[in-house]
């Protein structure tokens, strides 16, 4: 998710972090309207199961994943793997453990810090960002509809899952208990201490924003991923690194997240999925909150290798050239919709469908849609061009 800087803030005093009673627009207890094919099974052809349902990328556990085949257009033959278990043939539930680390960063050019684990008075009172992010529908459940189509009730992510592979999932399909279910903890805040070379703060509507180099906190993340094994961050959980009010500069300003991989040296060198995403409630780039959140987590649920090979596709979303792989995020960027959970109006993203990137006709997802809150009715164009 990339968005333009605004501009440099010549000196500024003090910040924290916290968002408010409402963690973003106005209240909507309706949620996300998620899909739903009605009666047909959808075109069960197209998918394969793999021989390995847990498919082990490195050396050692790892989070339970699921690899299968796509038929695409023109009868050419895609492999992909996905969080969870498969539910075109009668996976069940899973629950991944995702740890939360609130990041502490220090401009110490400019004497101020934004904090991730603790409350803002002037842009976020009454709790840190990651208390809210917890909060969030990413990890409390509500009910979830698509249109006339009930989903039934779990997390955003567990019912965009639900809802993209409807056509199995739904009541009377063949996996209607597939789940994939996030637990939540919040570890002890971390600290990445920035310089004027690898790091900038600017003014936003309320109080500040930072921004960090890319190269310089993503070798800060894997560095701690590795120190953290004795608070239970490994191979088997997803370490989700959780900034306040900052953005990563990969040189063209901004990503407000993003999800990786690695191979974790403190587990043999083990297959390791990670993100990182900011809480932000600074105006800088309107409303946010946990939109980002929703983002990165569904887009590492769909394609935590961050390879998974699609048709090429583009010119929409964030997405102005041509891109190949399954980010259900990019191509719906910016579409925010809100969800009241803990009495909290959040704000979450729509999520384009696995049947949107690789053009099914019709689409497995619900009512025949190609993503969770029915915007895409019709499955990705040709790139290039795209759009």
């Amino acid at each position: 998710m990339r968005h333009r800087a605004a501009t440099l803030l010549a000196a500024v005093a003090i910040v924290g972090s916290t968002v408010g009673a409402t963690a973003g627009a106005t209240s909507s207890a309706a949620g996300a309207r998620s899909s739903g094919l009605a009666s047909s099974s959808g075109p069960d052809h197209v998918f394969e199961l793999h021989p390995k349902a847990n498919v082990k990328v490195n050396a050692g556990p790892t989070i339970p994943m699921f690899t299968t085949t796509h038929t695409g257009p023109g009868t050419h033959v895609y492999t992909f793997s996905m969080v969870g278990t498969n539910p075109i043939n009668g996976g069940g539930a899973v629950t991944v453990p995702v740890k939360i680390i609130p990041v502490r960063v220090l401009f110490t050019q400019f004497g101020v810090g934004l904090d991730a684990s603790k409350p803002d008075a002037h842009c976020l009172p009454g709790a840190s960002a990651a208390t809210y992010a917890t909060k969030s529908p990413v990890f409390v459940s509500r009910s979830y509809a698509a249109g006339p189509t009930a989903l039934g009730t779990g997390q955003y992510i567990e019912m965009f899952r639900r809802a993209e592979f409807w056509a199995f999932t739904r009541p009377g399909g063949v996996s209607p208990n597939n789940r994939l279910k996030l637990s939540v903890q919040v570890l002890p805040p971390v600290t990445f201490t920035g310089n004027a070379a690898n790091s900038t703060v600017l003014t936003a509507p309320c109080g500040i924003f930072g921004e960090v180099a890319n190269n310089a906190f993503d070798a800060f993340v894997q560095s701690q991923i590795v120190k953290l094994k004795s608070q239970g961050v490994g191979p088997t959980t997803l370490p989700l690194f959780l900034l306040y009010n900052t953005a990563i500069n990969n040189g063209n300003c901004c990503a407000l997240g993003y999800h990786f991989k690695m191979n974790n040296s403190a587990f043999g060198g083990a297959f390791q999925t990670y993100g990182v995403a900011d809480f932000d409630v600074s105006g800088h780039f309107g409303v946010d909150d946990s939109g980002t959140l929703t983002h990165e987590v569904g887009e590492w649920a769909d394609d935590p290798t961050g390879v998974n090979p699609v048709p090429a596709w583009g010119g929409i979303g964030q997405v102005s050239g041509c891109q190949g792989n399954l980010e259900v995020g990019d191509p719906l960027s910016g579409t925010l919709k809100t969800v009241v959970t803990s009495g909290v109006a959040f704000h979450v993203q729509e999520l384009a469908f696995v049947s949107w990137f690789y053009r099914d006709v019709p689409s497995v997802g619900v009512n025949g849609w190609y993503s969770n809150y029915g915007k895409f009715t019709h499955a990705s164009k040709p790139c290039p061009p795209g759009g």
